[in-house]
């Protein structure tokens, strides 16, 4: 199986308090620019992922206030099949102004046929819709 580095990534626009799922459209139904998953929630079953890292952008055009309550009071969890496999605030996250990033010591094998996702559990809503979008960088075997 060839191996390439290789970023899944989903965005969406958050308004308000509440659990906002990731990962759970595909391109072909939402568009490039929203997610590059070819299935909704899980990988092609030919397809292994190992994920390294994640990653969350949220849009530098949110306010400051905005940004803060956000990395302030909102939980990260990643789920693979039925197993939480990480929760974490995002102030957990090294943070790089709106970028905010969780490297894995041990990296995370999601296996292709699985289904995952990545959910934000918002505590304060932003004043305005934000645009987050959540990555999971690593290495892709297909």
């Amino acid at each position: 199986m060839p191996k390439v580095d290789w970023v899944w990534y989903h965005k969406q626009d958050i308004s308000s308090t509440g659990t906002v799922t990731y990962f759970d459209t595909d391109q072909a139904t939402s568009g490039i620019n929203v997610t590059n998953m070819k299935m909704a929630g899980q990988l092609p079953a030919a397809e292994k992922f190992t994920i390294k890292r994640i990653e969350v952008h949220i849009d530098a055009a949110a306010s400051d206030a905005d940004l803060a309550a956000l990395q302030q009071d909102t939980v990260l969890e990643l789920v693979i099949g039925e197993t939480t496999l990480i929760t974490a605030p995002l102030y957990m996250f090294r943070t790089n102004y709106a970028n905010l990033t969780y490297e894995f010591e041990n990296p995370i094998s999601l296996a292709g046929g699985m289904g995952f996702k990545v959910d934000l559990h918002v505590g304060t809503a932003p004043s305005s819709a934000t645009s987050v979008t959540v990555s999971l960088v690593g290495v892709r075997e297909y």
